[in-house]
């Protein structure tokens, strides 16, 4: 502002740059410069009007002028002509309010950005606040308030005089609301333009905390999220849960994610739900057995219930053992999504299959909606001259080494059937039997499940000749007779 040194008091208060000179009387045409720059401009170079621009109180002689609410820039052309009545409103002479301001007076200082901004979420629990004013201004204590979900806050204040930051005593919660108030009262500008000169209204805004993603923390239980139906009761919904990984499919060509199945003490007792789910995701890169926790959206895909949209995702550990789920068969689809399983099944016995052995296999199933491995146990008759499984002995025909050496060395180093005694009947069909010892004169013995060699021994009954002839083929029969003939005691034989 400048202003003549002898003007009046309140003019030179509000003064930036005065001098002596007299240098205007109504007429003379005031140009305001920066360097060879015109800026602003007030008359007409070169003209004279002879005692004033304008006329009444919109004159330049003897009159204060004020520039409209409607001008926002200077007149830098300063050889037009000059009409006050366009730009400035006229008032009388030494009316000082608003002096040195445009529109009118000071203007109040106030909030032009606060981070976090309004409405922000998913801001850190450890996050500090900055508030920007619009000029330097001064704070009062308990120009600030800080309320929150899990309660109110303090906090250190520094910065200033434009800008300042809020540091809190204490973080904020996870997933919480918070609102934060600059209380009018308590904020006034540095400058001496008054009034205004503290803020108008109070100021507040608003943030939300970012919810935490620790293994730890709450989750939702995956047969919570597949339901009892044939379809998910949270399709839509974004939810938070965590499982063992038991299949990944994330590889290029695969299906592009994994299945994750709940640890088994999150179980429930309902069969009707499953403890499976499909992550659609290819990040992070998981294993079979990593624990995983995601976030995501419920929703069906070709009648599967997936976890796609998937926003946050960590593995909280590696290497754990996946719980198998025992079912009976038939089952439905919905209880084996996602889950590895073993499912076992056995035929209703009858007195036939009783007398048969019994033995089982394993097979693996890798179908993408249920990691299963299924046993099953079936009873059967295996038909053969030379048994691979078992060692063969007769009372009707000679054992030999050489023939017991074979049948050891294709067993190799699993008998799985042969504890059981084997009788044949005749050369060309071979039944397993439970395991019986004769009333009296014969005793076998046949090796565990563990034994890789075995020593029976047989010994004929007191009347072999007449049991030979009655089971016996007669050829057989003959060869038998011929061997009792040469030797009438019991015959027994090694392997």
């Amino acid at each position: 502002m400048l202003a003549q040194s002898s003007a009046n008091a309140a003019i030179l208060a509000q003064a930036d740059q005065t001098n002596g000179a007299g240098w205007f009387n109504g007429n003379d045409a005031v140009v305001l410069r920066k360097g060879a720059q015109i800026i602003d401009v007030i008359g007409q170079i070169g003209f004279n009007p002879g005692t004033e621009w304008g006329t009444g109180l919109v004159s330049t002689a003897d009159n204060t002028l004020r520039r409209k609410l409607s001008v926002t820039k200077g007149d830098a052309n300063g050889t037009d002509v000059f009409d006050p009545s366009i730009e400035w409103e006229g008032f009388a002479i030494d009316t000082f309010d608003g002096l040195g301001a445009h529109g009118g007076g000071d203007i109040a200082p106030s909030v032009t950005t606060t981070v976090p901004a309004a409405g922000a979420t998913g801001v850190g629990v450890g996050s500090n606040i900055t508030v920007t004013f619009s000029e330097p201004v001064n704070v009062s204590p308990n120009w600030y308030g800080i309320a929150c979900a899990s309660g109110p806050r303090t906090a250190t204040v520094s910065g200033g005089p434009s800008t300042f930051t809020l540091d809190p005593s204490a973080d904020f919660a996870s997933g919480e609301s918070c609102s934060v108030t600059i209380v009018a009262a308590n904020v006034t500008d540095q400058d001496t333009q008054d009034p205004p000169d503290a803020m108008a209204a109070n100021f507040t805004w608003s943030f939300a905390t970012a919810q935490s993603f620790s293994c730890t923390d709450p989750k939702t239980p995956i047969h919570e999220v597949q339901g009892s139906g044939l379809a998910s009761p949270m399709v839509g919904a974004t939810v938070t849960v965590q499982g063992v990984v038991a299949g990944a499919y994330q590889a290029t060509g695969g299906f592009g994610g994994f299945y994750l199945e709940e640890a088994q003490p999150d179980w429930d007792a309902d069969p009707a739900t499953s403890e499976g789910v499909f992550v659609f995701t290819t990040t992070p890169t998981v294993n079979p057995g990593d624990l995983v926790r995601v976030t995501g959206q419920v929703t069906e895909f070709s009648n599967l219930t997936e976890i796609t949209s998937v926003t946050q995702a960590a593995i909280c550990s590696t290497g754990n053992a996946l719980a198998p789920a025992t079912v009976t068969l038939p089952v439905g689809s919905a209880r084996c999504a996602s889950l590895r399983i073993v499912v076992s099944t056995r035929r209703p016995p009858s007195p036939r299959r009783e007398r048969r052995r019994s033995h089982s296999k394993t097979r693996t199933s890798d179908a993408p909606s249920c990691s299963t491995t299924a046993t099953t146990s079936r009873t059967s008759t295996r038909r053969s001259t030379r048994p691979a499984d078992c060692q063969r002995r007769t009372r009707f025909a000679r054992v030999t080494r050489r023939r017991a050496s074979r049948a050891s060395s294709t067993t190799g180093s699993t008998l799985t059937a042969c504890s059981q005694s084997v009788r044949c009947r005749s050369p060309r069909r071979i039944r397993a039997q439970p395991h019986q010892i004769p009333s009296a004169g014969t005793h076998a013995s046949h090796p565990s499940m563990s034994s890789t060699t075995s020593t029976a021994t047989a010994s004929a009954a007191a009347s072999p000749h007449r049991e030979a002839r009655r089971r016996a083929p007669s050829s057989i029969g003959r060869r038998r007779r011929r061997s009792a003939r040469s030797s009438r005691s019991p015959r027994t034989s090694q392997v």
